[in-house]
C-alpha cells in the first residue's frame, strides 16, 4: 500500500524528470534560435529577434514575453486577448539541408481563460506548423500544420510536426487561436525543438530552377524584341533617309558635269583669242613702223 501511494506521489515527479531529460536531450540538436523565448522582446508586436509575430485577424492577439510564467523557466511568449477573438503567433525561418526531414514542437502550452485554467472543452486551440519551402506566409498551402489541441495539460506532446524541407530553408509557426468572444484569454508557449527525424531523405527535383530559368529565358527572349522591332522600324527610316540624300546628290551630280563644258569652252575661246589679238597688234605695229620709215626715206631722197 505505501508503495503504491509513493508511485502515486512521485508520479507526476518521475514523469517531469523523464520529460526534462528528454528535452534536454532533444536540445542538444536543437537548430532554433531562442527556442526557450529568453531573449523575446518585452512588448508586442516587434520585429526583432530570431521570432517574428503573425496576426491572421483584425485585431489580432497581443504578443509579448512574459517574464516569469514558462518551462523549465519563465519567460515564455505570451499571446493574447481582451473579450476578443483572435488567431495569431510566432514564426522563425531556419537554415536547413534540402531533402532531409524535420521534427518540430513545442513542449510546453498552457491556456488560462478569465484568469483560470480551463478543461478539455477549451475554446483555445494551440497548433504548430511547418512550411517546408520557407515561406514567411501563415496563410500558404504549402504548410504542414499539427492536429488542433484543445487540451488544459502544461505539456502538449501532441502539439508535433513533420516535414521533409523542399528548399534550403524551413519556415516554424507557433499558432494559437482564441474562440472565447467574452473575456481574456490567455495562450503561453515555451521551449520548442527543431532537429532531423532521421527520416531517409528524399530527392529534390528542380522546379524553383527550372521555373527561375523559364523566366529568366522569357525575359531575355521579351527583351530582344522590342530591340528587333526598333530596329526594324528604324531601317526603313535610316534607308529613306539615304535615299534622300542620295537622290539631291546625283541630282547635282549631272548639273556640275553638264555645266563643267560649258566653263571649260569658255575658257579655251578666251585662251585662243588673246594670242591672236596680241599678234594682230604686232603686225599693226610692225606696218605703221614700216610706213614710216620709207616715208622718211623718201622724202631724205627728194
Amino acid at each position: 500500500m505505501r508503495v503504491a501511494l509513493f508511485l502515486i506521489t512521485a508520479s507526476p515527479f518521475i514523469f517531469f524528470a523523464l520529460f526534462h531529460t528528454e528535452r534536454a536531450r532533444a536540445q542538444s540538436g536543437n537548430l532554433l534560435q531562442d527556442s526557450t523565448f529568453d531573449a523575446f522582446y518585452n512588448q508586442g508586436d516587434g520585429s526583432s529577434g530570431a521570432w517574428k509575430p503573425f496576426k491572421l485577424t483584425n485585431p489580432g492577439p497581443t504578443i509579448w514575453k512574459h517574464l516569469t510564467e514558462g518551462w523549465p523557466k519563465g519567460p515564455s511568449v505570451w499571446i493574447y486577448g481582451d473579450a476578443n477573438q483572435f488567431d495569431g503567433g510566432v514564426f522563425q525561418t531556419v537554415s536547413v539541408s534540402a531533402g532531409k526531414g524535420y521534427h518540430f514542437e513545442i513542449a510546453w502550452a498552457v491556456v488560462r481563460y478569465a484568469g483560470a485554467n480551463v478543461c478539455c472543452d477549451s475554446k483555445l486551440v494551440r497548433q504548430v506548423g511547418i512550411d517546408p519551402y520557407g515561406a514567411t506566409e501563415p496563410r500558404a498551402p504549402n504548410i504542414i500544420w499539427s492536429d488542433e489541441y484543445r487540451g488544459s495539460g502544461k505539456f502538449a506532446p501532441e502539439l508535433a510536426v513533420d516535414a521533409h524541407a523542399r528548399a534550403n530553408q524551413i519556415t516554424v509557426y507557433l499558432r494559437a487561436r482564441n474562440e472565447y468572444p467574452d473575456s481574456r484569454a490567455e495562450v503561453f508557449f515555451d521551449t520548442a525543438t527543431l532537429e532531423e527525424n532521421g527520416a531517409p531523405p528524399i530527392a529534390i527535383a528542380p522546379p524553383t530552377a527550372t521555373q527561375t530559368s523559364s523566366a529568366i529565358t522569357r525575359a531575355s527572349a521579351t527583351i530582344p524584341r522590342p530591340r528587333v522591332a526598333n530596329a526594324a522600324t528604324l531601317t526603313p527610316t535610316a534607308s529613306r533617309a539615304i535615299t534622300e540624300t542620295r537622290t539631291p546628290t546625283e541630282t547635282r551630280a549631272p548639273r556640275a558635269t553638264s555645266s563643267a563644258p560649258v566653263e571649260e569652252s569658255n575658257g579655251s575661246f578666251a585662251n585662243l583669242a588673246l594670242p591672236f589679238a596680241v599678234g594682230g597688234c604686232l603686225l599693226i605695229g610692225i606696218l605703221a613702223l614700216a610706213g614710216v620709215g620709207f616715208f622718211l626715206l623718201a622724202k631724205q631722197n627728194a
